[in-house]
């Protein structure tokens, strides 16, 4: 293992030698809000307009589905560009991205006067892979502007969930199953940027949708969680470790 290591650190130099990639690191942080669907949210959201007093839905019980609810993470982005023989050249990058952080969504139960009996709110901590194709724009001499879309592969860690039910408060947190730790998605991202220092402060948009279950049926939780979405806010630092080269 420890050879195999070597061996791909110096296959890893090699390529960069002679190919005069340009490499730039970006740490980040960013927040924002979200939401997702499925038959966990629809089906609390039945107990909770049955429940109230006893009677029927049509009688005194509601419920508001699907409200966003505060999400964040942590991660840091590596692209590849400019190449001197490689296809990747000019505006034109590679990123590869790693993102810790929260997926989730929320339900909430009401009466028809519109006060709150009930709430579920439910994250998941999610660590997510990222392969984006990502074109930047010169603004001016030292700012830019950056597209970026491309797939994600998310691998489930852990559910939190906050449940309030008349005045009653429940916490829990679950480890998810086998059928529940894999799901995939779609980011798209929009950037700008200025120099600061060796390198460009970057503040950003992101839009992430997962296309697959991010609870199933078979899993911890018994139900589905669907459709999950993230629109985040983010800030980082691009640090330019390969050859040296003004933003583009």
């Amino acid at each position: 293992m420890k050879r195999l290591c070597i061996s791909c650190a110096l296959a890893f130099c090699v390529l960069a030698a002679a190919t005069a990639l340009d490499y730039r690191l970006t740490p980040y942080i960013q927040a924002g809000t979200g939401q997702a669907h499925g038959s966990l949210f629809s089906n609390r959201g039945d107990f909770y307009a049955e429940w109230w007093k006893g009677t029927s839905y049509s009688d005194t019980g509601s419920y508001s589905p699907y409200f966003p609810i505060l999400l964040g993470g942590i991660g840091a982005d590596l692209a590849l560009s400019n190449g001197g023989s490689w296809w990747m050249k000019g505006r034109r990058a590679l990123v590869y991205g790693m993102d810790l952080g929260f997926w989730g969504g929320a339900i909430k139960g009401e009466t028809y006067a519109g006060d709150d009996i009930a709430s579920l709110r439910l994250r998941s901590l999610v660590l997510s892979f990222s392969v984006d194709e990502r074109f930047r724009f010169p603004l001016g001499d030292k700012t830019f502007m950056s597209l970026a879309f491309g797939p994600l592969l998310g691998f489930n860690c852990h559910y939190y969930s906050q449940e309030y039910i008349n005045g009653m408060y429940s916490y829990a947190s679950l480890s998810p199953r086998l059928a529940d730790v894999l799901f995939l998605g779609l980011d798209l991202g929009y950037d700008f940027g200025f120099k600061l220092g060796r390198g460009n402060m970057i503040l950003g948009l992101r839009g992430d949708m997962g296309l697959t279950h991010l609870s199933s049926e078979n899993g911890a939780l018994g139900d589905t969680i669907s459709l999950p979405w993230r629109v985040l806010g983010r800030v980082g630092y691009e640090i330019p470790i390969g050859p040296r080269r003004e933003a583009e």
